[in-house]
């Protein structure tokens, strides 16, 4: 599924180059697509946030059932 999917650094990386006000973070932990808990892709989506000293609402992880509005 590499083909379709980003990792959290290069999740950040697009964020940054496509200049996106925000950005969602979704269907994280739907497949095991590598050897990790299924709670580590929000995870490092939130540390790839910070470590490029983005705002942190700029990037919305969803939890699990969540509903979330952008109206």
């Amino acid at each position: 599924m590499e083909a379709q999917h980003v990792s959290p650094d290069e999740a950040v990386q697009i964020h940054i180059d496509v200049r996106s006000k925000k950005s969602i973070g979704i269907h994280w932990g739907t497949w095991a697509l590598e050897n990790e808990y299924f709670m580590e892709p929000s995870k490092k989506l939130v540390q790839a946030v910070l470590s490029k000293l983005l705002n942190s609402s700029s990037f919305i992880v969803v939890k699990h059932g969540e509903v979330f509005d952008l109206s």
